[in-house]
């Protein structure tokens, strides 16, 4: 056998084994043995919704998860990188966010200001630790923020691996990447079937705004329209004051130019957020919960989050005008 073919067999094999290991890795930290099992390993992402101009954010197929934490830190796809690096204002908040803000109000509210904007929220309950880490890793200069602070301001997260750089779960998202691609080749065609073609629930995001493409994920359900709410972390008021004031100290944006709003929802962190517009000397824009509709208690229905996001636009369309002509 000739050296270089055995040098490329000896690579192969070891890289395999690599992988294998980062593979029995994340089975072990994930809980996906007891979907082994079950059969249920290999139900994957839907690929349908995959185009040009975007890419799935996550979905609920056990080996896939989370894909936008490691896309953005790891750079993985360019061109959100190189729109969020444009971006003149910038959304940021949790899953609550990203389904009251990725609407086409607040694609037009932008459109009429001019503007470059980007949403980028996170999914899995995320707070500042993880977008603050973006604006300081892209150099981002945002003249204005618009915060959905239910939460926001704590200053931990469920991807601290990503934040290390931790090559296993690089090469995870890397997996993750080229896995989703695949599937898009091999399901683009007409009545194509098997195990890459999957069915579970599936957010795509838009490398062009950040917005979310929840329609195969909220499936258009509401829990009914919220007639009383209650009002959380009240207790814990203090530490994230002291959380948002770090955060204050990081980002160079003028303090009426971070704009402060509550997305309706029956249990809402509402006081603790007016408290903190107030300790930053932001500008604090929330509309009375009242009437909306949510599909879980938590996040908007499409149509509301039409109504709600036009709405706090329209109330903050003065401020941010100011904003950026600054």
């Amino acid at each position: 056998m000739q050296p270089s073919k055995r040098y490329l067999i000896i690579l192969a094999a070891t890289t395999l084994s690599l992988v294998a290991g980062i593979v029995t890795h994340r089975l072990a930290a994930t809980g996906v043995l007891a979907d082994l099992r079950s059969g249920n390993l290999f139900t994957t992402c839907k690929p349908e919704g995959l185009n040009d101009t975007n890419f799935i954010a996550g979905c609920s197929a056990p080996l896939f998860g989370d894909y936008e934490h490691g896309a953005y830190y790891f750079g993985l796809e360019g061109a959100a990188v190189a729109h969020l690096r444009r971006a003149e204002v910038l959304v940021l908040g949790n899953s609550k966010a990203m389904f009251a803000f990725s609407t086409r109000a607040t694609e037009d509210a932008f459109r009429r200001l001019g503007v470059p904007y980007y949403l980028l929220g996170f999914g899995y309950g995320e707070s500042q630790l993880f977008p603050l880490a973006l604006i300081k890793k892209y150099g981002l200069r945002p003249k204005a923020l618009i915060i959905n602070a239910d939460p926001f301001f704590e200053e931990a997260t469920q991807f601290q691996d990503v934040l290390e750089g931790d090559w296993a779960t690089y090469l995870s998202y890397v997996a993750r990447k080229y896995f989703y691609r695949l599937q898009e080749f091999a399901c683009s065609r007409d009545g194509a079937e098997g195990l890459l073609c999957g069915k579970q629930r599936t957010i795509y995001r838009s490398a062009i705004d950040g917005r979310w493409e929840t329609a195969n994920f909220a499936n258009n359900r509401s829990s009914g329209a919220i007639d009383a709410w209650q009002d959380r972390g009240l207790t814990e008021l203090p530490r994230f004051r002291a959380a948002a004031l770090r955060f204050r100290a990081q980002v160079a944006v003028p303090d009426r130019c971070i704009i402060v709003t509550v997305t309706p929802a029956l249990r809402a962190w509402r006081a603790v957020a007016q408290t903190i517009a107030e300790a930053l000397g932001a500008t604090y824009v929330v509309l009375p919960f009242e009437g909306f509709h949510t599909i879980d208690g938590v996040h908007l229905t499409p149509e509301d989050a039409e109504r709600w996001s036009a709405e706090v636009l329209q109330r903050a369309d003065a401020v941010l005008r100011g904003c950026l002509q600054g």
